[in-house]
């Protein structure tokens, strides 16, 4: 799932293109991007054919250069990638979840905000969930 997640993220056109993205891992230079899951309960409602409605949360980090005039690029970044993945919601343009799954709705839990600062750089942060049906598996 959280591979299937960063490589639709890549699809977007305001992430550079040429820096790290790591999974659970954020680079300690800027610019880099990371996707971290969050702890949740996963099924969010059972029916009694065995599908699932489910969801996985998970974080959108990225570190940035940590000064004035960068922080309001940083907080405009983050304000355009959360109308970008609105409008990627809204169309249906969701990541391809494996077999017997089918993306249904990537919502936004917390915008964009910094999560922790050091002398130079920061952490910013915006916190997410992809919502999906997850049809029973019969063997």
């Amino acid at each position: 799932m959280i591979e299937t997640v960063r490589a639709w993220f890549r699809s977007c056109p305001l992430l550079r293109k040429d820096t790290i993205f790591g999974v659970d891992k954020l680079g300690v230079d800027p610019i880099s991007y990371e996707i971290a899951p969050l702890s949740c309960n996963p099924v969010v409602q059972k029916y009694v054919d065995g599908t699932t409605v489910r969801q996985f949360q998970f974080a959108f980090a990225s570190r940035e250069v940590y000064d004035e005039q960068q922080n309001m690029q940083n907080t405009a970044f983050y304000e355009q990638l959360q109308e970008w993945l609105e409008k990627q919601s809204d169309r249906g343009n969701l990541p391809v979840l494996g077999e017997g799954k089918k993306a249904r709705e990537l919502q936004i839990l917390s915008s964009g905000y910094v999560y922790d600062t050091g002398d130079s750089t920061a952490i910013y942060q915006m916190e997410l969930s992809l919502i999906y049906i997850q049809r029973k598996q019969y063997h």
